[in-house]
């Protein structure tokens, strides 16, 4: 796992850091797909999501589709910020929380949703931080015939 956002993992001392809720990675065996870690469980271990997902489940953002092209099998998105749903206490860094930064979330070319059926790229980010994706679907492989 490599830690791609500045803002994850918290030095607590010297070359002591700390995995905490929100921090955001790139999964390398998942086509570097930007995941946010949702849950850190008492052993340590903790669960973490992909990030497109993440944001559709919170909320944060306006998401509208821009364009829906089912025939070429593709969709693009629009992500707009909403302040007014930034300023959850759940965003803002504490002990086990780290802070989100919405103004530089992605950047032009991120994965940020990956499926066997479908893959979710960043195709360009605004200075504000609104960014556009766009949803291609991944065709089926057929099963080779092992006889």
């Amino acid at each position: 796992m490599y830690y791609s956002n500045s803002g994850c993992r918290k030095n607590v001392e010297d070359n002591t850091y700390q995995i905490c809720r929100n921090d955001i990675f790139i999964d390398w065996d998942q086509l570097n797909c930007k995941k946010i870690i949702s849950e850190i469980k008492d052993d340590g271990c903790y669960i973490a999501v992909n990030l497109g997902d993440w944001l559709k489940k919170q909320d944060i953002y306006d998401i509208s589709v821009t364009e829906d092209n089912e025939s070429e099998g593709y969709k693009e998105m629009y992500y707009e910020r909403n302040p007014e749903k930034e300023e959850k206490d759940e965003f803002y860094d504490t002990d086990d929380t780290a802070y989100i930064p919405f103004e530089r979330l992605v950047y032009e070319g991120d994965v940020i949703s990956y499926t066997d059926s479908s893959i979710e790229t960043v195709t360009e980010v605004e200075e504000n931080g609104d960014f556009y994706t766009k949803i291609t679907s991944m065709p089926k492989l057929p099963l080779k015939d092992m006889d």
